[in-house]
């Protein structure tokens, strides 16, 4: 039997949202991966897809920069 608390804690997880590099060659495959995902859900009462750095210098897209400054650099 569980104890209560006060006030209830939270588990929560933040999952990439395609399998991240250095996982093993299994999870390199986004069916197994995202089914791993999936499986995790059920013990958790909050589940985050990070899904916001599609685009880095290891792309070729130039977007905003690293952290789109404040002040243009005019070099």
């Amino acid at each position: 039997a569980f104890k209560q608390v006060s006030p209830p804690l939270i588990l929560s997880a933040a999952f990439p949202a395609s399998p991240p590099s250095g996982v093993g060659a299994y999870y390199q495959d986004p069916k197994n991966y995202y089914t791993w995902v999936a499986q995790c859900a059920q013990f958790l009462d909050r589940l985050s897809i990070m899904a916001y750095d599609y685009h880095g210098p290891f792309s070729d897209a130039k977007l905003t920069g690293v952290n789109a400054p404040l002040y243009r650099d005019t070099d």
